[in-house]
């Protein structure tokens, strides 16, 4: 059977639909919403750490909490070389470079918290290029775009859908069901 336009496969074993160019939703309960919803999103973190690791795509953490025990386990740590922040409307957000050698064990581990499944200001963003996935040039006083287009997007979060982003972003929504995903590289 073909694929309609609206409904194409960014990971595999998830249903996808495109909500209009640029944003794509993505199903990950399907019709098993009441079976071990952290299991469905663990998958989906490996399917996710796949595509990247085939793409060789960079991945980004920004989030309000600090996440280390879940990078910790796989030995990695937020330092001065991998970590940066900015302060937007009373909050501090983190932004942490993912070594692209564990992404197979650290995507997982995030993306089965709750935290993340209920969008609960935790998102990854993907790079293509390695120089731009560097949280300190992502942060960078005077010259930081992204942490202008994070803080447009944080301070638009009941209207997300209509966020227009320059990377990639994914976003969970907070019925802990779908996933937003801006700018997925087909």
């Amino acid at each position: 059977m073909a694929q309609s336009a609206d409904e194409r496969i960014l990971v595999e074993g998830f249903r996808c639909e495109e909500l209009r160019p640029g944003l794509h939703c993505i199903d990950v309960l399907g019709n098993d919403e009441q079976v071990d919803p952290a299991g469905k999103w663990r998958h989906l973190g490996k399917k996710l750490a796949e595509r990247l690791i085939l793409r060789r795509q960079k991945a980004v953490l920004v989030s309000t909490f600090k996440l280390e025990h879940y990078l910790l386990n796989i030995c990695e740590t937020s330092n001065t070389e991998n970590s940066a922040g900015f302060d937007h409307e009373g909050m501090h957000y983190v932004v942490t470079s993912l070594d692209s050698t564990k992404l197979e064990l650290t995507l997982p581990d995030i993306v089965e918290t709750e935290l993340f499944y209920y969008g609960m200001n935790v998102w990854l963003c993907f790079f293509n290029e390695p120089e731009t996935s560097s949280a300190q040039a992502l942060c960078q006083a005077g010259e930081a775009p992204f942490v202008d287009e994070m803080k447009n997007f944080i301070s638009n979060l009941r209207s997300m859908t209509e966020s227009r982003l320059s990377f990639e972003l994914i976003a969970a929504i907070s019925d802990g069901c779908e996933l937003l995903w801006f700018n997925a590289k087909m």
